[in-house]
């Protein structure tokens, strides 16, 4: 039976002392604690894929419904605006990322190595399916799968849910559904109505996290070092080793908030040891984000706006890298302050495809082994579902006419 004293910090942090990842974990000891999660069921508003939901929106109904609205003040669409509702929604719909060969996961466009597997990436860029906006208008699916989640909340505003690429054993996404901002920096363009926005997605997560997981005391043994916390004084005190914040450039084109809590998942530490996960000018720390919105700065940022222009006006006052090396000290005190990975919950300690430690299950693969690992840890609910709430109409870009802020 395993006692706390039976194992030091180091043996507990999901690697070894010379860097191999723990691998293949016991079913026995976590497949029972997943999280269920019980939204209400509901299917696609459109049947069809993404790129069936633009030719049938982009020309039709989307139209038909701003003309609507146009004609409500006396005024027909002219051919320009029509014009502009279709390439608006086109925009909404894909995203412009790096494609790794090795993995296939979509990264941002200025990503060297693929933040799924570390394979370097092809310096082209393509466009691929918004799946994340395909969530707010209730696409169905895709070409190869479908566009359904594992929902932890949902509202006429927002959405939270399980991020299918997890990090940590709780690991969600949030995104508005009431406005489109294909990254952080739109929200500079009205910066007190973009802090009010990421603060209500803040909360919700929160919310999700402890009322649906730190109340769990078995999953808080098992994937947290310390007492579970039995009160919301000690749930409340997790929150400072909760990692918040969003990347830029993003692979899903909506502003999403990442809500992860640590220890990090054995691989992904390896990763943010060797500087691949939370990456610099590339993650931007919650704080940081809402501390450039709190200065109350407004600023006309577009798609093409560079990070340079943004720290040309704002780093006198707050500076990213500052903010940056901060946020990374936390991460890593948090990580070995939590983690809990027992080496006896593992077969194996794997350095790239060598096994250093234990053994490997017959007729299995090192990454095929990280791969059921990351499925495993990952308290994902099993109810996967569409957005009750998809929306009817496009939804106003942040910062741009239509969109008037929360309801």
């Amino acid at each position: 039976m395993w006692a706390p004293d039976d194992y030091v910090e180091a043996d507990l942090l999901g690697v070894t002392e010379d860097g191999a990842i723990r691998a293949g974990a016991d079913p026995a000891a976590y497949a029972a604690l997943q999280i269920p999660n019980d939204p209400e069921r509901s299917g696609p508003r459109f049947e069809g894929t993404l790129t069936e939901f633009q030719a049938s929106h982009g020309g039709t109904e989307f139209a038909k419904e701003f003309a609507k609205n146009l004609a409500s003040t006396g005024k027909t669409p002219t051919a320009h605006e029509s014009d502009f509702e279709r390439q608006a929604l086109d925009a909404q719909l894909h995203n412009l990322v790096r494609k790794c060969a090795a993995c296939g996961k979509a990264c941002g466009f200025t990503t060297t190595h693929c933040n799924g597997c570390n394979a370097e990436l092809p310096q082209e860029t393509v466009r691929t399916d918004n799946i994340f906006m395909s969530f707010v208008y209730g696409i169905a699916k895709g070409d190869r799968f479908p566009y359904n989640i594992a929902v932890r909340l949902q509202t006429r505003e927002l959405l939270v849910f399980d991020d299918p690429l997890a990090l940590s054993a709780c690991h969600f996404c949030a995104i508005p559904t009431s406005c489109w901002a294909a990254d952080w920096r739109l929200l500079l363009r009205a910066p007190m109505e973009g802090l009010a926005l990421l603060t209500k997605l803040e909360e919700a997560a929160w919310s999700c996290m402890e009322e649906q997981f730190l109340t769990n005391e078995a999953w808080c043994a098992r994937n947290l070092r310390g007492a579970p916390p039995t009160d919301a004084t000690s749930r409340a005190a997790l929150r400072s080793h909760v990692v918040c914040g969003c990347n830029f450039p993003p692979s899903q084109f909506q502003l999403h908030l990442q809500f992860f809590l640590m220890p990090w998942l054995p691989s992904h530490y390896k990763a943010f040891t060797a500087g691949v996960s939370l990456s610099h000018r590339r993650w931007f720390p919650l704080e940081y984000i809402k501390g450039l919105l709190g200065l109350n700065q407004p600023m006309a940022v577009e798609l093409d706006t560079s990070l340079d222009e943004i720290f040309a006006v704002f780093d006198a006052q707050l500076s990213y890298d500052n903010a940056f090396e901060q946020e990374i000290a936390r991460v890593a005190a948090s990580h070995k302050a939590l983690a809990n990975w027992r080496p006896a919950d593992f077969a194996a300690a794997l350095d790239g495809d060598a096994v250093v430690q234990g053994s490997m299950p017959e007729g299995q693969t090192a990454k095929g082994l990280l791969e059921a690992d990351k499925k495993l840890l990952h308290s994902s609910g099993p109810v996967k579902t569409y957005y009750k709430f998809a929306r009817t109409d496009r939804v106003p870009e942040f910062g741009k006419g239509g969109y008037r802020g929360l309801v």
